[in-house]
């Protein structure tokens, strides 16, 4: 069931419901970089590639 409140437009997650929301009940968020200062900064670690 999608999470309603978590939108994801990364349409290759295995958690992505293809539209547009995920269905983790809640995802982990870290940086990629040492210090984020951008949304580029930033990325889901809940991610999982749809195989």
């Amino acid at each position: 069931m999608p999470n309603q409140e978590i939108q994801c437009k990364v349409i290759n997650c295995r958690h992505n419901n293809k539209n547009n929301f995920c269905t983790l009940p809640n995802i982990e968020v870290g940086e990629s970089n040492f210090e984020a200062r951008h949304k580029k900064d930033t990325e889901c670690n809940s991610f999982e590639p749809e195989i």
